[in-house]
């Protein structure tokens, strides 16, 4: 199953020549669009790169290219259940390789639930009634 749902803004990319759509799929970073010469359409990737799809490298190169009016040519969102809450979330975890990433982000976590113990603790009794 896909970790990611893209989609392409097909209206605004039709504003654009498709000799400037060509240039911005090459510029994007390979592994999420591509470029059909036959229609001179902008098209998904058979198998999103998700590392990629979550960048936000392709929404910024549109935008600075073409200007803020197309940063949305293209959106990734992450795949949702029935509600249309995200049902996984992916991180990126950058380490000087002493902690492995699982270990990382559990310990992250860990230093988390203990911040947000203390916030709960601070709180008056009539705020904590919401909690």
């Amino acid at each position: 199953r896909d970790e990611q749902v893209v989609r392409l803004h097909h209206e605004k990319l039709e504003e654009l020549t498709a000799a400037q759509r060509k240039e911005w799929v090459e510029m994007c970073p390979p592994g999420l669009l591509k470029f059909n010469d036959l229609t001179g359409m902008v098209e998904v990737e058979d198998k999103p790169n998700v590392g990629i799809a979550f960048s936000g490298e392709a929404e910024k190169l549109a935008k600075d290219t073409f200007g803020p009016e197309y940063v949305d040519l293209v959106k990734v969102l992450p795949r949702s259940d029935k509600d249309g809450q995200p049902d996984r979330f992916n991180f990126s975890v950058e380490s000087n390789g002493a902690l492995d990433p699982v270990t990382l982000v559990r310990a992250a976590l860990w230093e988390l639930c203990k911040k947000l113990d203390i916030l709960e603790q601070s709180l008056h009794p009539e705020d904590r009634r919401f909690l």
